[in-house]
């Protein structure tokens, strides 16, 4: 019995022909890319002004809607601020008239203390003529006498708060504190003469003889305003 040869299967010789002939393209496409590459004027960032001249991402404008919108630039970091100056240091040394004239508010003070509290003190004898009247309508005038001890005895803690207030600032160097109790004392010192009010007399004048030595020459710089609260400003 004789062999006859095999028949070619037509599906398979198909199929082989299609596998080589996408294994021709693909070589000869990379190939052409390859040879691209190689070709001067063929790289890509060619052309392209350098890196210091090409517009940086933040200032590169958007086109929206047919409208050309700029981008927000970056914000910068502020620039940080040198350290602050302690005031007793900006200050230097306390001179010694202010130290004086610190002692002699203070004794103002405590003289004004001491004399308000025995205002206070005191019975009250001469009522005002609508108060009389009423007390012989009548009318009891020991709660006004109470009432008006009561009132001087707040007036003179809120004076002596005053004079400690004062004094503590003028003592720091504030300017505002010297000049206004320089205009109050002024003023409080016309009010008692006028008056005739003896013991806030005496303190007012111990308070004045102290602020007149706030205004020497040596005491200007101790107040003069601060203009710069950070280092390195003038």
């Amino acid at each position: 019995m004789s062999s006859l040869p095999a028949s070619p299967n037509p599906q398979r010789t198909r199929v082989l022909a299609l596998g080589t002939k996408l294994k021709s393209m693909v070589t000869v496409r990379i190939r052409t890319s390859r040879s691209n590459l190689k070709e001067p004027g063929s790289d890509p960032a060619a052309g392209l002004p350098p890196a210091e001249k090409r517009p940086s991402p933040a200032s590169t404008p958007r086109e929206l809607a047919g409208v050309v919108v700029p981008d927000v630039p970056a914000a910068q970091p502020a620039p940080a601020l040198p350290a602050r100056i302690p005031y007793g240091e900006w200050k230097g040394p306390r001179p010694r008239a202010v130290r004086v004239a610190y002692v002699l508010i203070l004794l103002a003070g405590c003289i004004s203390l001491v004399s308000g509290v025995q205002a206070s003190r005191v019975p009250v004898t001469e009522l005002p003529p609508v108060v009389a009247q009423l007390g012989e309508l009548g009318v009891d005038t020991r709660e006004y006498a109470a009432v008006l001890q009561f009132v001087t005895l707040a007036v003179t803690l809120v004076v002596f708060g005053l004079y400690l207030l004062f004094a503590s600032m003028i003592r720091e160097g504030r300017n505002w504190a010297r000049i206004g109790a320089s205009v109050l004392v002024a003023s409080a010192l016309v009010g008692t003469v006028l008056n005739d009010v003896v013991p806030q007399t005496a303190a007012l004048l111990v308070a004045a003889l102290g602020l007149a030595l706030l205004y020497r020459r040596d005491c200007a710089r101790y107040f003069r305003p601060r203009r710069s609260q950070y280092l390195g400003e003038s």
